[in-house]
C-alpha cells in the first residue's frame, strides 16, 4: 500500500518507514486553550472530519469543524437535517451541511463561509463549538449549541464589516430537511413568515404532532426548494431551507443575529 499524502510526510511504503514518520507525530491540527477547556482546530484539512457531539435529551446535532454535520430529534435514526450513510453506526463523510453565504451587493460575489474561509479556526467547548474566520471584508463567528432542553441548535452568528467604509451585503443561512425515520416522511405543509419557516411532518404513532423549525432573530426572506437525490439506489425527497437577511454595516461595524433550528 502507497500513501501519497505528502502533506504529513507520507509519500512511500508505510512498511519501510521508521515509526516516528509513519505515525507523524510532528504533525498538529491545533492546540488546547489556556485553560484546558477546549481545543483549538487551526488547521481545517484534517484527514477525517472532526466531528464534535452536542445534545440534550430531546434533540442531537453532530458538527465538523468544516460546518458539515447533521442534527436528529430524539431517536437518533430521526433526522431532521440531512445525512445518510452506508455504516450508518459511526458517521464518516457528513453530506449535510449549515451553509452561511454572504452576498456583497457591491460586488455581487458570493461567499460560503464554512468552505471559503481560509483561515477558519474550530473551537470544541464543553457544550459548544465557536468558528471564526474571514471572507472578502468580513469577519464571521458563529457559535453553535444546544441548549439545556429545548429541541434544537442554536446559532450565534456575528459578521463585522473589516473595511473603514459603508457596506451592504445578503447573509443567507441554510439546511437541507430529511425528516427521516427509516424511510422520509412527507412535509404536509410549510408555513413561512419574517422571521423563518415551520414544516408539519406526516404523523406517524411515533411522534403523533411533528414540526420542523428555522427562524431567525433578523428580518428575513425564506425561500424552500425540494429536490431528490438518490440513496442506496433508490430516489429520496430533501428539503432546502434559506433565510436571508439584507443587511447595511456601517464602517467597522458589526452585526449579531440569532438562528433556531430544530423539531418538536
Amino acid at each position: 500500500m502507497k500513501l501519497t499524502n505528502k502533506k504529513y510526510g507520507l509519500n512511500v511504503d508505510p512498511q519501510n518507514l521508521p515509526p516516528e514518520l509513519f505515525y507523524n507525530c510532528d504533525k498538529t491540527f491545533g492546540h488546547f486553550i489556556e485553560d484546558g477547556n477546549g481545543y483549538v482546530v487551526t488547521d481545517k484539512n484534517t484527514p477525517r472530519d472532526w466531528f464534535q457531539y452536542l445534545c440534550n435529551d430531546n434533540f442531537f446535532s453532530a458538527v465538523t469543524n468544516k460546518g458539515l454535520g447533521f442534527t436528529c430529534y430524539r431517536l437518533g435514526l430521526f433526522k431532521v437535517t440531512k445525512y445518510y450513510e452506508e455504516m450508518n453506526y459511526l458517521p464518516r463523510i457528513p453530506n449535510g451541511a449549515r451553509k452561511i453565504l454572504i452576498t456583497d451587493l457591491q460586488t455581487h460575489k458570493v461567499y460560503d463561509f464554512f468552505a471559503e474561509s481560509p483561515d477558519l479556526v474550530f473551537t470544541v467547548h464543553p457544550g459548544y463549538v465557536d468558528y471564526v474566520g474571514r471572507v472578502g471584508d468580513y469577519q464571521v463567528e458563529v457559535q453553535i449549541f444546544v441548549p439545556h432542553s429545548d429541541p434544537c441548535e442554536c446559532w450565534n452568528v456575528q459578521i463585522s464589516n473589516q473595511t473603514g467604509r459603508e457596506k451592504e451585503c445578503e447573509i443567507t443561512f441554510s439546511q437541507d430537511w430529511a425528516f427521516s425515520y427509516l424511510g422520509n416522511d412527507p412535509i404536509l405543509g410549510i408555513d413561512r413568515d419574517e422571521r423563518g419557516v415551520v414544516a408539519r411532518v406526516k404523523d406517524k404513532d411515533l411522534f403523533p404532532s411533528l414540526f420542523g423549525v428555522f427562524a431567525c432573530s433578523e428580518v428575513i426572506h425564506p425561500d424552500v426548494v425540494q429536490y431528490n437525490e438518490t440513496v442506496w439506489n433508490r430516489p429520496e425527497t430533501f428539503t432546502k431551507v434559506s433565510l436571508s437577511a439584507r443587511l447595511t454595516m456601517y464602517a467597522d461595524s458589526k452585526k449579531q443575529l440569532f438562528i433556531v433550528s430544530g423539531a418538536s
